[in-house]
């Protein structure tokens, strides 16, 4: 008798066995491994890292961070401060990448002004830099030269005594040295030329030319006597 179960013992061994390797042999390509597992919860992750979010804001170029408006340096009359705002603003650069920068505008065109720049940024119209004149020192011909996009500067309107429209942060002045102002044989920036194929350029047809209108804002460049290709404001002045 105990010959018996040991016999019965070895053969329940031996079928056990078999049917394990067995399983093995046929199912193994069907077991995932840890690895495996890990390999897709990286491949997860890495998916989610890469969103065109994260990579939009890893890309923006910052070329204005100022908290606050910064009148320090110049004498500016209290109610006019008083209506003064620090508007951020996202644009596409020369460079074809997208930059923030900065402008102090008029309380009562901030409205304009965001809407304006969140419909030329969607266009994708070129504007070199956008960062408020306190960083050329208040200095408008620094700023022009430099192709720098602006509004508020405290200063009256060249060769009079008369306050610019930009003294009270009413007008934008857009890539001023490719759409400069002209007068006769007079062109300001001094470095200035106007050619209308060039990138940023801005004629009667362009897109910036457009969006201005579409918001009631005038253009320079429709003067009779003079053309300030650069010059978009609200009065027309």
């Amino acid at each position: 008798m105990l010959k018996i179960l040991l016999i019965n013992k070895y053969t329940l061994l031996f079928f056990v066995v078999a049917i394990t390797i067995g399983y093995i042999f046929f199912f193994k390509d069907k077991i995932p491994t840890e690895p495996t597992l890990l390999n897709n919860k990286l491949s997860i992750i890495s998916k989610k890292s890469i969103n065109s979010d994260v990579i939009e804001k890893e890309s923006i170029i910052i070329d204005s961070d100022d908290l606050e408006i910064l009148l320090d340096s110049i004498m500016v009359p209290e109610p006019i401060k008083k209506q003064l705002t620090l508007v951020n603003v996202k644009y596409y650069g020369f460079d074809s990448l997208i930059h923030r920068g900065q402008i102090i505008v008029n309380k009562s065109v901030e409205e304009d002004v965001v809407g304006i720049f969140e419909e030329l940024f969607k266009e994708k119209f070129p504007i070199e830099k956008v960062i408020p004149i306190k960083h050329y020192n208040w200095n408008d011909d620094l700023s022009m030269q430099d192709n720098n996009t602006s509004s508020f500067n405290y200063r009256t309107i060249a060769n009079s005594n008369r306050m610019s429209a930009h003294s009270l942060g009413l007008a934008i002045d857009i890539n001023p040295r490719i759409n400069p102002y002209i007068k006769g044989e007079k062109i300001s920036p001094s470095n200035g030329s106007y050619n209308r194929s060039k990138l940023g350029t801005i004629t009667d047809t362009t897109t910036c030319f457009k969006i201005f209108k579409k918001y009631g804002w005038k253009w320079g460049g429709n003067w009779r006597y003079s053309k300030d290709y650069q010059h978009f404001s609200k009065s027309g002045r």
